[in-house]
């Protein structure tokens, strides 16, 4: 490809760009009027606040209704039921956790020891190892003479 083919391309690149970069600023305006004006009639606080003696109205007669239809009742029933069901469940998790924690401090003594056990060996582990590695730093000093030893006590 030659360098005027290549700017040429860009130039098209560039003009689709900013074809593409008005269609959606078109868009955009074309659709923020009718998305602004939905969501203020979508607004219930606001048209109760413009409206609300027929707001007022609307919601006794929604009331009334519902009470006539015996739904609130039917509510009632069904959550003192589940609330019952809620207590029973409630208990059956509390006696499983105190089932667990009784069967945990049955175990922890020898859990304790186990604990104690490991530590005491990795302890003796290190104090081996580190008494070995003591052995082989005085292994690569010179022999002492015996002047040297008997100096030390004079």
């Amino acid at each position: 490809m030659s360098q005027a083919e290549i700017e040429s391309a860009r130039s098209d690149v560039q003009r689709s760009r900013a074809q593409v970069a008005d269609t959606l600023t078109t868009l955009h305006e074309r659709m923020a009027e009718p998305v602004h004006a939905l969501r203020q009639k979508l607004d219930v606080a606001d048209a109760i606040q413009r409206n609300p003696w027929p707001s007022l109205a609307i919601a006794l007669g929604a009331g009334a209704f519902v009470a006539a239809s015996g739904a609130d009742a039917r509510a009632a029933t069904a959550a003192a039921q589940a609330a019952r069901q809620g207590v029973q469940g409630a208990a059956h998790l509390a006696q499983q956790a105190a089932e667990a924690t009784g069967e945990a401090a049955r175990q922890a003594p020898s859990r304790t020891r186990e604990a104690l056990v490991v530590a005491a060996d990795a302890l003796a582990t290190r104090l081996a190892l580190s008494f070995i590695r003591s052995l082989g730093n005085d292994s690569r000093r010179p022999a002492a003479s015996p002047q040297d030893a008997t100096a030390d006590f004079v």
